[in-house]
């Protein structure tokens, strides 16, 4: 028999739902609850009984996965993924932990000419690089370089 409109699921059972699709953070996971109509109480005792039942991570374990998750796609960078983590409302320690863990050994030059490509129109590159968020310096050296020898890639 189909649910009513005034029918709510069980606070827990909620929060366990959106737990199954993918990890949340508790921020992130407060507020989707509070759009599905659950109040302020409902939602911080589902979510204490969910870390309780060892159902939920900690924001930094989900910032870490998460950063990880993001790190490996193609043209990642710091900037990028710091932006990604924070849109989720994971804390700002959270977020740099993470942040700093996943990209220590990072390389900034050699990440910008993989992301640019083959791609010779130089604005573009330019413009592409900027927006995924690699420093400037990175962008201008990655750009001199096409320009000197544009065989390279």
């Amino acid at each position: 028999m189909p649910r009513s409109p005034t029918d709510k699921v069980a606070p827990l059972d909620m929060a366990m739902r959106l737990l199954a699709r993918r990890a949340h953070g508790r921020a992130e996971l407060s507020a989707k609850m509070r759009q599905r109509g659950y109040v302020p109480q409902e939602i911080d005792e589902a979510i204490e009984r969910a870390v309780e039942l060892g159902l939920m991570p900690t924001d930094a374990v989900t910032a870490m996965r998460y950063a990880e998750e993001l790190a490996g796609r193609k043209g990642a960078t710091p900037r990028w993924v710091r932006q990604k983590l924070s849109a989720r409302g994971l804390s700002s320690n959270d977020v740099e932990a993470a942040v700093g863990t996943v990209f220590a050994d990072w390389d900034p030059v050699a990440a910008a000419a993989d992301w640019a490509g083959s791609d010779q129109n130089l604005p573009r590159v330019a413009r592409r690089l900027e927006r995924r968020g690699f420093p400037t310096d990175v962008i201008m050296r990655t750009v001199r370089r096409r320009q000197s020898d544009p065989e390279e890639r």
